[in-house]
């Protein structure tokens, strides 16, 4: 399995974080996790606004802009093979002290296989090239802001 992490896919085993993230020791960062049907992620604007919103709030800086992030969220589930899956984009404030980075801003996405049944995976590869409304509605389980 590989994920998106700084600017760089790399296979999961090599994805490291620095124990001292300030998210990693006191949350300071926020995620946004979203389904992703037939290659592409639900809602995926809301789901952006979402993230600048809190970003903006807590005073982290997005070091890439939208599309940036959507190519690479395409990419990331592309390379993994997995259609139908939870995408999950998380950001942090990075290694620092009280609201203060001292390292990079830490960015990445990570992809994981959406459990569900034969049948539900069918309907909603199904749905989301005849009927993205189905789509939405089978998605909708899984992901609130559906």
């Amino acid at each position: 399995m590989l994920v998106f992490l700084n600017g760089e896919f790399v296979p999961e085993d090599r994805a490291v974080v620095s124990v001292f993230d300030r998210s990693f020791l006191y949350g300071d960062g926020l995620f946004e996790t979203m389904c992703v049907v037939n290659g592409k992620p639900l809602r995926w604007v809301q789901h952006l606004e979402r993230l600048r919103s809190g970003a903006d709030f807590l005073g982290i800086k997005i070091p890439l802009g939208g599309k940036a992030l959507e190519k690479f969220a395409a990419e990331l589930v592309a390379k993994n093979q997995l259609p139908n899956a939870l995408l999950r984009l998380t950001l942090s404030r990075g290694v620092g002290q009280v609201l203060v980075t001292l390292g990079a801003v830490v960015v990445m996405f990570c992809v994981y296989q959406l459990v569900w049944t034969n049948v539900e995976a069918n309907a909603a590869t199904d749905a989301a090239s005849s009927d993205l409304r189905a789509a939405y509605e089978l998605a909708a389980q899984y992901d609130p802001l559906v």
